[in-house]
């Protein structure tokens, strides 16, 4: 599991670079651990809370199964796996997740959207740099990534 230096990714051509939706499956235990730590605040909690409110008036009442079943995995399904918008590097035969500088490993995790970079930026809008020791990707505007987020809203 190699990691790339700064001339690694400033060697890298833009036709290297994407923009991804990566779907990663979450265990049980994380799950569990999740769920407990909700609070009020959290915009998850209120979908936890409408599940165990609906069960409590609905199942008693012999609602059909295939509309349990949906409503539990609609309701479940924000614990159960994670998405997340990030920005990939082509490397050889793999990915290299520009977030954390690690290789996007392909059994834990789903590619469900790759699009190349170059539909979002062009050449001189970004550019990699080292900031206290992290490589990062600077970019002119984020506007570009948060039109791909919106895009990828639509499609969850």
């Amino acid at each position: 599991m190699s990691k790339l230096t700064l001339r690694d990714y400033q060697s890298k051509h833009i036709s290297d670079l994407f923009l991804a939706l990566i779907v990663t499956q979450v265990s049980e235990e994380d799950t569990k651990e999740y769920l407990e730590s909700l609070t009020p605040e959290d915009k998850d909690y209120q979908k936890v809370k409408a599940i165990k409110d609906w069960m409590n008036s609905n199942f008693a009442e012999g609602t059909q199964e295939a509309e349990f079943v949906k409503l539990i995995k609609d309701s479940f399904s924000f614990s159960s796996e994670r998405t997340a918008a990030t920005i990939l590097v082509k490397d050889g035969d793999s990915y290299i997740n520009v977030t954390d500088n690690s290789n996007l490993d392909m059994e834990t995790n789903e590619l469900i959207i790759l699009e190349p970079f170059s539909d979002y930026y062009s050449e001189n809008e970004y550019r990699f740099i080292e900031n206290e020791g992290k490589i990062i990707l600077d970019v002119d505007s984020i506007e570009p990534f948060e039109i791909f987020s919106k895009k990828i809203e639509n499609h969850l």
